[in-house]
């Protein structure tokens, strides 16, 4: 939980007022500076004590210049005003009325999002319609750390949905590795995920608007990218996400590819930032089947134990499991009875698949195909033909009959 020092220069008796409505956000906000004089600003700014300012507009010394310092060291400046529309700007970061302290607070608080961890700040809530001609299901591939295999399997998996010619969109929703776009050989640089929440951002994400961002991969897949880099990851929120794969759903099924982990619940919401795991959270709670994908070695089922103890903890169910890249039964049956007795220990009411390693996955992501269209005789095209006939049987079992 990061908290963020704050130096204050306003006049009495509305300084008091201020300190005393941080003092009440102390989890998000610590007063570490009363300044008197804009000597006193300046030097606790340049001090590197804080990044934050909040001062009275007509403050002696505070005036463009100042102003522009304070920008070029990356200090926030929050500067309190008569009127936000008589009085003129002097290039401040936000400005707010003299009113109530709670609303100085609630300006400082979307602002520092938008300004030094560069979040979208707050917009008034979208309203989605679903229409009545589709409501496609949320399907989530998550798992454990390690490299499982859970972008292939997403990919695959997506792809036999798609052969059911009901619409499919693959979304990559992995915040530490995207790979889905140069799995799908599609060419780098293009629209993905972060031009959809830009769009959300702006209003203007409508089902037109997002397809014509996804990658056709055949006529019923479409793949909508993920980051083109990882570490900026920042861009993405919760509820952008959850308002993307709302609209998104009114015209295909939905395949996540997440990234491993899972954030702690915060009813409390009074973090600035929530980590890639607590996105995963959100994604996983909206989602209508959570499929989990552990590597099938003893390292593999043992982080998958600390995943199923992370999602009961959460109250994320897990409907299906996917143990990947098993040795061949033929080389190995010791090795396969040792598996289905760890995991009807572990899991003894999921339901789950043991997928054969195939050879045919290499071949397959070289060439930038899904496994299933060039070898639908491959040991994982026949899994997962079991796992969406399985899903098709429950879970998906009223939109299939749609």
């Amino acid at each position: 939980m990061q908290i963020e020092n704050v130096v204050v220069w306003l006049k009495q008796p509305y300084e008091t007022e201020v300190v005393k409505e941080l003092n009440k956000h102390q989890t998000k906000f610590h007063v570490i500076k009363r300044c008197a004089d804009i000597a006193d600003a300046r030097s606790s700014l340049q001090a590197g004590l804080s990044r934050i300012l909040i001062a009275d507009t007509d403050a002696p010394g505070i005036d463009a210049v100042f102003i522009d310092e304070m920008n070029a060291r990356g200090i926030f400046t929050l500067l309190l005003v008569p009127n936000v529309l008589s009085t003129p700007s002097l290039g401040e970061s936000a400005r707010c009325e003299y009113g109530e302290a709670k609303d100085v607070i609630q300006t400082l608080t979307l602002g520092v999002k938008q300004h030094i961890f560069g979040l979208p700040t707050e917009i008034p809530e979208i309203e989605v319609t679903l229409e009545n001609d589709y409501c496609g299901k949320v399907i989530a591939f998550w798992g454990t750390p390690g490299a499982p295999g859970r972008s292939t399997l997403a990919l695959n998996f997506a792809y036999q949905l798609s052969k059911t010619a009901q619409p499919v969109t693959l979304i990559d929703t992995d915040l530490q590795a995207p790979s889905l776009l140069q799995m799908t050989g599609e060419e780098p640089g293009g629209p993905g995920i972060a031009a959809a929440l830009g769009l959300r951002n702006k209003g203007q994400l409508e089902k037109q608007s997002l397809s014509e961002i996804t990658y056709e991969l055949n006529p019923h897949l479409h793949l909508l990218a993920g980051l083109n880099r990882a570490d900026k990851w920042r861009q993405i929120s919760s509820e952008g996400l959850t308002d993307l794969l709302q609209i998104a759903r009114q015209q295909s099924h939905l395949v996540l590819d997440l990234g491993a982990g899972l954030g702690e619940a915060d009813p409390s919401q009074l973090t600035f930032v929530p980590s890639r795991e607590d996105i995963n959270q959100t994604l996983l709670s909206t989602a209508d089947i959570v499929i989990a994908v552990a590597k099938a070695d003893a390292i593999g089922l043992t982080r998958l134990g600390h995943v199923l103890d992370d999602a009961q903890e959460n109250n994320i169910q897990i409907d299906l499991l996917l143990i990947n890249r098993a040795e061949s039964t033929r080389k190995n049956r010791q090795m396969r009875h040792g598996l289905n007795r760890v995991l009807n220990t572990i899991a003894p009411d999921i339901p789950y698949i043991v997928i054969e390693e195939s050879p045919q996955v290499a071949d397959a992501l070289l060439e930038a195909k899904p496994v299933g269209e060039k070898y639908p005789e491959a040991k994982i095209t026949e899994a997962l033909e079991i796992a969406l006939k399985h899903l098709q049987d429950t879970k998906l079992a009223t939109s299939m009959a749609e």
